[in-house]
């Protein structure tokens, strides 16, 4: 007798336990939907019930960090993706940048830098810590280490167009705005088609029409002075012709401007020659200087640019095969 009561209620909790899970993963895939929908406060309601019922659930714990952090909530995204990060998970990675990132939106610039340089000796070569430890160190103005990080996740993932972009604006703080120009260049042949794209070129622009009143020597570009000062004589000319577009005084600048650096020397292998300086002197050695300002401006001009296209088909189906084998 004693023996039927226990199998029943070892039933019971068996019935019990297989419900308690159907509920758990019932909670979690509507708050995955709800998540996926944007419904982000919907989701942290079944995402926290849930962890009532599991409370060691890491995946229910990052989930929860990146609804806070979609509201805004850092301190709580903080909360949660921390738990994650101290832990062997799938998601670590990823719970590694909403802990970091949710610290330095709270203002804790030295306490995200902690997390990630912890997080880069367990994977060195992950472009994203890398890069926005960089981000960091640049919103702390600390210029030099900006450089440095910025320049690693570069050489991890150089098709990450917004850590060219963050390398040219680190130059331009360290006083070298012409150099920022070839970076710049770089995020336009990457990213042609989102809203910063049209920045980069307007950026790309104002650079050109302060150039004139620049010192030929405040950021160490390696040419002759008399053709850096010819140089900014011609951007003058053109920049002051009233009857031409901006694009078209765009794509004029940028063929004299590909030219002067295919003129440029380096006396010592460095980074910004080996990732920058190389690609354009081919681009200008190749002939390619006009297609590449054309290229570039689709973002600010795609009519005149399509127009220019229709008329130089095989030279620009020539370049973008070239491009796509050298980037």
């Amino acid at each position: 007798m004693k023996r039927c009561w226990f199998i029943l209620f070892a039933l019971v909790i068996s019935q019990f336990s297989f419900s308690q899970i159907n509920k758990i993963e019932e909670l979690v895939n509507q708050a995955d939907r709800f998540y996926e929908s944007g419904f982000y406060k919907d989701a942290v309601k079944n995402y926290t019930s849930a962890l009532k019922a599991d409370s060691k659930n890491l995946y229910l714990k990052y989930r929860l960090s990146l609804c806070y952090y979609e509201l805004e909530n850092y301190k709580d995204a903080a909360y949660f993706s921390s738990e994650v990060v101290m832990e062997e998970f799938s998601f670590w990675g990823e719970a590694v940048l909403v802990y970091a990132s949710s610290l330095q939106n709270e203002g804790q610039y030295k306490q995200a830098v902690k997390v990630y340089e912890k997080a880069l000796k367990k994977r060195s070569d992950d472009d994203l810590f890398l890069y926005n430890l960089a981000a960091i160190y640049y919103d702390m103005g600390e210029y030099a280490k900006a450089l440095e990080f910025v320049q690693k996740s570069i050489v991890q993932n150089k098709a990450n167009p917004n850590a060219h972009f963050l390398f040219a604006h680190t130059l331009q703080k360290e006083n070298m705005p012409f150099k920022s120009l070839l970076p710049l260049h770089y995020f336009l042949l990457l990213d042609q088609d989102s809203d910063k794209s049209v920045e980069v070129w307007d950026e790309i622009f104002s650079l050109w029409s302060i150039l004139p009143q620049t010192p030929s020597r405040n950021d160490k570009f390696d040419v002759e002075e008399n053709e850096m000062e010819n140089f900014k004589l011609q951007v003058k000319l053109i920049l002051g012709k009233e009857n031409r577009e901006a694009v078209e005084k765009f794509i004029e600048i940028s063929q004299l401007h590909l030219n002067l650096v295919s003129s440029e020397s380096s006396k010592e292998l460095n980074f910004y020659q080996l990732y920058y300086l190389d690609l354009f002197q081919v681009i200008a050695q190749k002939g390619y200087s006009e297609i590449l300002a054309y290229y570039i401006s689709n973002c600010k001009s795609h009519d005149h640019v399509f127009n220019w296209v229709r008329q130089h088909q095989q030279e620009f189906q020539e370049f973008i095969t070239w491009l796509e084998l050298s980037l």
